[in-house]
C-alpha cells in the first residue's frame, strides 16, 4: 500500500485520476503493466484498475448487486452464473453479502464504502486508487475500510490518497509526499500492521450491570439500568412453537442483519494490530481473461434504465418534462399543417398538370405553320397540338364527371355528385400506357380513355362508396362536352403517370373551337355530308348573296387558312310563327291555355277569384307537360315541309321530341322529367293525367326518367322525322358546313377566315387582305410533348424572334395555374411560410434543447459516476440515445398522434382550408420530430462527454 500524502491542494488527487485515467496530461508517459494509458484509457482502465472514490459513487438507482456487476459487464464478463458467482464472492469479501438487494441510498457511509470496495476487488484487478476512502467515515469504519484495504495490498497494489497522518503510519508500507504539484519525498514504512479502534455498533455485555429471573422454564436476563416503565413482554407456547410479542414502545429487536452486535466481556484496546479477523478470500476472485471489453449497456438494458428514469413514479420533475414533450410535438403539428398550406399549393400545381404541356402564343399563320410541320419531327419531341379553346392559358383542363344521381340511407333526398380534377386532353394517338381496363380499340366518337394517374385522382376525390376501382368508372360520363348529342363517356384506363383524357379527333376538335364566336360547323351534325375541302352555306334568303362578302357558288374561301369550295347554298323559309299565320293557325298563349282548362274543370269558379287564381296556378306547375303537347301538335306541322327552323319561343323543347342535334339535351331538367313521365302514362292509359291524380295519388312518380330512355326516344324521332325527308337544323345567319376532317383542321391551327363566318362582323365593311377574326386573335396553341427538354429547347430556338405577345405575355407559356394561382405567386408565399416554420420551429427547438439539457443537469453525477468507473463515451451516448426514443415514444409520438387526428379531422371539415397535412408530410413530420428530439436529448451528453471523468464530477459537486 502507497501514500500518495500531503496537505489539501498539493496535487494528491489530481495525481491519483491522472494515473486512473480519470484526467488527462500533457507531456510525459504513464503505462499500466506495459500498456499506455493514453492509447485505450476505458480498456485499461477496466482490465488493470479498480478505483474506490470518497463520495463512493454508486448508482442509488441499481441494487447493490448490479453495481459490483457493472465492473464485471465493462469487462466483457457476460455468463450471468459467472457474475452472480464473483459478486456474491465479493461482497461476502466485504461482509456485505446480505444487503446484495438493497440500494445503496437505504446503507450507511462505510456499507456504501464496501459495497465500492467490492465493485473495485470483483474483477481483481492489478491496481487499486483509493480517493480518500475514508474522508466521510467515522473511527470505527474508518479502520474497517483500511483493515479491508491492507489485506487487499497483500496481492495488489493499492494507491491510497490521504491528509491523515495516522492513516499513512499504521497501513501504508512506502509514502510519496507532495507538496504544490511535486514530490518531495519517498520513504519506507516498515511496521505498518494496521490500528484497532472500538466499534461503535459493538455492546460489550461485560461492561452493563446484570440482572436475572427465571419463571416457569423462561429465563430474562436484563444489562444495564433498569427502566422507568416496566418492558412487557408475553411469550407464547403454542402446538409446539413459542412466539414472543414486545407490548413496550421504544424497544428493538436485533437479528443478524442489524448493525448492533453483543460481544461477551469487556472491550480491549490493542494497538497497531489488525483488527480484522477474516481475511480477504480472492481465490474465488481471479484475474478477468481476454482483450474482449464489454459494454455496460445494451439495447435492452438501455430501453429499460429509459424507461425506469423518466416514467417510474417518484421521478419529482419528469411529469413537466413529459408534458413540454408532448406539447411541443402538438405544437409542431398544428404549425407545419397551418404554414404548410401554401407548400400544399405548391405541389399541388406540380402534381396537378402535365409536365409534357407547353402554351404557345399563336397571333397567326405562321405560328401555325411551324408548329404543324413540328408533330412528329424527332427534333421537337412533339407528337400532338391543338388551338387552346380560350383567349389565355390558364393550365390543364378540369376534367369531370357526374355519376348522376343517388340517394343517401338517412334521407330521401336525391344528390347530384361530381368530381373532378385537372388534366390535358389529347388524341387517341398519344395512348402509350397498357390497358388497366376497358378497352382502347372499337371506340366511338363520344368515348374517352382515362390515365391510370387522372384515374386515381378522381377515386379519391369521390365520397361515394361504390366508386372504389377503375371498373367503377367505366361508363360514367364526363359533363365538360357533349359529341352528337350525347355527353362524352369513360371506355378505358390506361397506365401513365401524366393526367390525361384521351378523345376522339372529331371530339378534341368540337372541344377546341366551342369558344370561338364563328359561324361553322360539322355536316355530320345536321344528318347531311360534305366532301373534304367543300362547304355548304347557309343563308336567310336569296337576296343576301347580293352582298359583296358572300362568296359565289363555285368559289373558294378560307377558314383557318383551310380552303374551301363553296358547293351549294342553302337558304331557310319563314319563321315558325309567320308560318302560323300564313296558314291562319292560332296559338294560344300559355296563360290562355291554363285558364282555358281552369274554367273549363272549376265551372263553379268565377275567373276573377282567389280560388280560381289558385286553382290556376297549381294547373301551370303540374300540368306543364299539356302546354307542350299542344304546342308540338302545331309545331310537327310546320317541321314536315321545312329544312329549317328558328330558336324561337320554346323551340328548344323540340330536342325532347324531334332531337335536333345542335340543340343541346338537357336530361336533368325537371320540366323534361314531367313531361317524358306524362308521356309513358299517357301510352299506358290513354290520357294525360289529371290534377288531382298527380297531386293526390302522385302517379307520375312511378315512372322513372333515365337518360338512355330520353335519348332512345329522341333518336327515335329523329329517324322518322328524318324519313319523311326532313333535315333538322337550328340555324344562325351565314354558317359554314365542313366535312370532319376540315373540322378537324380547324382546330389546330390560326389562318385567314371568310368574314362571313365571324359572328362579329359588320356587313358592308370593307375588310384587309388576310383577314382574321377578333375571336381568334391572341389563341394558345397547346403543344404536348414526349420529350419536354427537347420540345422547350426546339420552342425556344424556333419562336426566339417572338418574345412576347401586345400584352407582354410570354409566346412559350408552361402552365402553373392552379385554381387561379401562378407558380411565380405561389412561391414567395410558400418560401415565407417556410422561413417562418423554421424561425419557429428552430427557437421551439431551442427552447426543447434546453429543457432536455436541465433534464440531463439532474443527472450530471449519473454519468460521471459511469464515466469514472469505466464507462466509454460510445457506450453512454448509446445509451441516451436508446433512452431519448424511449421518451420520445412516449412523449412526443403521443402528442403527434393526437395533434395529428385533430388536424386530418379539420382537413374534412369546414376547418379543411386551414390544414395542409397529407400521409407523406405526416410522416417526414415525424421524422423530423424524432431527429430534432433525439438531437436535442444526444447533444447535452455529447457535449458534457467531452469533459474527462474528474471534470464531469466536479461539475456534479459544484
Amino acid at each position: 500500500m502507497v501514500a500518495i500524502f500531503g496537505r489539501s491542494g498539493c496535487g494528491k488527487t489530481t495525481l491519483l485520476n491522472v494515473i486512473g485515467g480519470l484526467d488527462g496530461f500533457e507531456s510525459g508517459e504513464l503505462t499500466v503493466d506495459g500498456k499506455d494509458i493514453r492509447q485505450k484509457t476505458d480498456e485499461v482502465r477496466n482490465r488493470y484498475i479498480g478505483y474506490i472514490f470518497q463520495n463512493y459513487n454508486l448508482q442509488t438507482g441499481q441494487t447493490c448487486f448490479e453495481n459490483v456487476a457493472s465492473a464485471l459487464l465493462l469487462c466483457g464478463v457476460t455468463d450471468e452464473v459467472e457474475i452472480e458467482r464473483r459478486v456474491a464472492a465479493a461482497l461476502k469479501n466485504v461482509g456485505m453479502e446480505k444487503y446484495a438487494l438493497r440500494t445503496p441510498d437505504t446503507l450507511s457511509g462505510g456499507q456504501q464504502q464496501r459495497v465500492a470496495i467490492a465493485r473495485a476487488i470483483v474483477k481483481n484487478p492489478r491496481v487499486i486508487l483509493a480517493d480518500e476512502p475514508t474522508g466521510n467515515l467515522d473511527e470505527a469504519n474508518t479502520v474497517m475500510i483500511m483493515d479491508l484495504l491492507k489485506q487487499i495490498a497483500a496481492d495488489h497494489l493499492v494507491l491510497l490518497v490521504t491528509h491523515e497522518e495516522n492513516l499513512v503510519d499504521y497501513y501504508c508500507d512506502k509514502v510519496v509526499e507532495l507538496s504544490d504539484g511535486k514530490v518531495v519525498n519517498e520513504r519506507e514504512n516498515h511496521g505498518a500492521n494496521g490500528y484497532a479502534a472500538r466499534d461503535k455498533n459493538d455492546i460489550y455485555l461485560g461492561e452493563l450491570n446484570k440482572t436475572q429471573n427465571e419463571a416457569d422454564g423462561v429465563c430474562v436476563e436484563y444489562y444495564g439500568e433498569p427502566s422507568d416503565t416496566p418492558i412487557k413482554l408475553q411469550i407464547v407456547s403454542y402446538n409446539g412453537k413459542q412466539y414472543l410479542r414486545v407490548a413496550s414502545p421504544n424497544v428493538q429487536i436485533l437479528d443478524e442483519t442489524s448493525e448492533l452486535r453483543l460481544r461477551e466481556g469487556k472491550y480491549q484496546e490493542t494497538a497497531r494490530v489488525n483488527s480484522v479477523s477474516e481475511g480477504i478470500d480472492m481465490s474465488a476472485l481471479p484475474p478477468v481473461e481476454g482483450e474482449k471489453f464489454g459494454k455496460l449497456f445494451r439495447f435492452g438494458s438501455a430501453l429499460k434504465s429509459g424507461y425506469f428514469d423518466n416514467f417510474k413514479k417518484g421521478k419529482k420533475g419528469k411529469k413537466f418534462f413529459r408534458v413540454c414533450m408532448a406539447l411541443f410535438a402538438s405544437a409542431i403539428v398544428f404549425m407545419a399543417a397551418t404554414f404548410g398550406t401554401a407548400f400544399g399549393d405548391l405541389t399541388a400545381v406540380k402534381s396537378a398538370y402535365s409536365p409534357n404541356t407547353f402554351y404557345v402564343y399563336t397571333n397567326g399563320a405562321a405560328t401555325s405553320e411551324k408548329l404543324l410541320a413540328a408533330v412528329g419531327q424527332e427534333n421537337s419531341g412533339i407528337d400532338y397540338i391543338s388551338l387552346n379553346g380560350q383567349e389565355a392559358p390558364t393550365g390543364d383542363s378540369r376534367f369531370s364527371f357526374e355519376p348522376s344521381y343517388f340517394e343517401s340511407f338517412d334521407s330521401d333526398t336525391m344528390y347530384w355528385a361530381e368530381f373532378f380534377a385537372n388534366a390535358v386532353y389529347l388524341d387517341y394517338s398519344c395512348i402509350k400506357g397498357a390497358l388497366l381496363k376497358g378497352k382502347t380499340t372499337g371506340l366511338k366518337e363520344n368515348e374517352i380513355v382515362l390515365t391510370s394517374a387522372l384515374a386515381d385522382s378522381l377515386l379519391k376525390t369521390s365520397a361515394l362508396g361504390y366508386l372504389k376501382s377503375y371498373a367503377d368508372l367505366i361508363g360514367m360520363r364526363s359533363t365538360d362536352l357533349t359529341i352528337g348529342g350525347q355527353n362524352l363517356s369513360i371506355a378505358g384506363v390506361v397506365q401513365s403517370e401524366e393526367r390525361a383524357v384521351y378523345a376522339s379527333p372529331i371530339a378534341l376538335a368540337v372541344r377546341a373551337l366551342q369558344g370561338a364566336k364563328l359561324y361553322y360547323g360539322r355536316a355530320a351534325n345536321y344528318g347531311f355530308a360534305v366532301k373534304q375541302g367543300e362547304a355548304v352555306v347557309t343563308i336567310r334568303n336569296k337576296s343576301d348573296l347580293a352582298t359583296f362578302e358572300y362568296p359565289k357558288l363555285g368559289d373558294t374561301v378560307q377558314i383557318h387558312g383551310v380552303d374551301l369550295k363553296v358547293t351549294k347554298f342553302i337558304t331557310y323559309g319563314k319563321n315558325y310563327r309567320e308560318w302560323l299565320s300564313k296558314n291562319d293557325i292560332t296559338l294560344l298563349a300559355a296563360n290562355e291555355y291554363y285558364r282555358n282548362i281552369t274554367s273549363a274543370e272549376y265551372p263553379e269558379l268565377t275567373v276573377d277569384s282567389y280560388e280560381f287564381s289558385q286553382k290556376f296556378n297549381e294547373i301551370t306547375d303540374l300540368r306543364w307537360y299539356e302546354w307542350v303537347e299542344y304546342y308540338y301538335d302545331l309545331f310537327d306541322e310546320y317541321l314536315t315541309d321545312k329544312y329549317f327552323f328558328e330558336c324561337t319561343f320554346s323551340s328548344y323543347l323540340a330536342v325532347v321530341k324531334k332531337n335536333f342535334a345542335s340543340i343541346v339535351l338537357e336530361a336533368a331538367s325537371n320540366e323534361y322529367t314531367a313531361y317524358y313521365r306524362a308521356l309513358q302514362y299517357q301510352k299506358e292509359h290513354g290520357r294525360f293525367p289529371t290534377l288531382t291524380e298527380i297531386e293526390t295519388e302522385k302517379v307520375l312518380d312511378g315512372y322513372s326518367t333515365p337518360y338512355q330512355d330520353i335519348q332512345g326516344l329522341s333518336e327515335l324521332y329523329l329517324a322518322e322525322y328524318q324519313a319523311t325527308g326532313g333535315t333538322p337544323m337550328a340555324t344562325a345567319s351565314n354558317f359554314f358546313y365542313v366535312s370532319d376532317e376540315d373540322y378537324i383542321a380547324f382546330s389546330k391551327q390560326i389562318g385567314e377566315t371568310h368574314p362571313v363566318a365571324d359572328s362579329n362582323h359588320d356587313y358592308g365593311q370593307e375588310l384587309p387582305d388576310g383577314y382574321i377574326v377578333d375571336s381568334l386573335r391572341g389563341q394558345y396553341t397547346l403543344v404536348h410533348s414526349v420529350n419536354p427538354e427537347k420540345t422547350k429547347a426546339f420552342l425556344e430556338r424556333e419562336f426566339s424572334d417572338l418574345q412576347t405577345d401586345e400584352a407582354g405575355k410570354l409566346v412559350v407559356y408552361t402552365p402553373d395555374y392552379f385554381h387561379g394561382l401562378k407558380m411565380e405567386e405561389i412561391r414567395p408565399e410558400v418560401i415565407g411560410n417556410l422561413v417562418a416554420l423554421a424561425i419557429i420551429t428552430a427557437l421551439m427547438s431551442a427552447c426543447m434543447y434546453f429543457i432536455m439539457r436541465s433534464s440531463l443537469l439532474t443527472r450530471v453525477k449519473e454519468v460521471g459516476i459511469y464515466r469514472a468507473i469505466g464507462v466509454s463515451k460510445k457506450n453512454l451516448l448509446f445509451k441516451f440515445t436508446v433512452e431519448s426514443l424511449v421518451v420520445v415514444t412516449l412523449t412526443v409520438l403521443i402528442g403527434y398522434i393526437l395533434a395529428s387526428v385533430f388536424v386530418a379531422v379539420g382537413t374534412g371539415s369546414a376547418v379543411g382550408g386551414v390544414f395542409y397535412y397529407p400521409v407523406w408530410y405526416a410522416l417526414a413530420l415525424l421524422a423530423f420530430l424524432y431527429g430534432v428530439c433525439l438531437l436535442c436529448g444526444t447533444l447535452p451528453v455529447w457535449r458534457l462527454l467531452k469533459k474527462t471523468p474528474s471534470e464531469i464530477l466536479a461539475k456534479y459537486d459544484i
